[in-house]
């Protein structure tokens, strides 16, 4: 169950992530619809525009491990 829970919050986080990406310059948009691992390092690189979603995504895979390690 936690790990559902988490997979719905990542992915909530990087769809937030996507927007401001795409929000940036169309081209970020689109290699992070092409490499979903860019998500992150868009978020890391634009931290002080996506720090929200960047966090949240995070939570979200943090939730996933945990939920796989127990």
């Amino acid at each position: 169950m936690l790990f559902w829970a988490g997979v719905i919050v990542a992915l909530l986080g990087g769809i937030f992530v996507l927007i401001h990406a795409f929000n940036t310059h169309i081209a970020w948009g689109i290699a992070c619809l092409v490499l979903p691992a860019l998500l992150l390092f868009f978020g890391f690189t634009h931290w002080d525009l996506a720090k929200k979603p960047t966090l949240v995504m995070c939570a979200g895979l943090g939730m996933m491990l945990a939920a796989v390690r127990a």
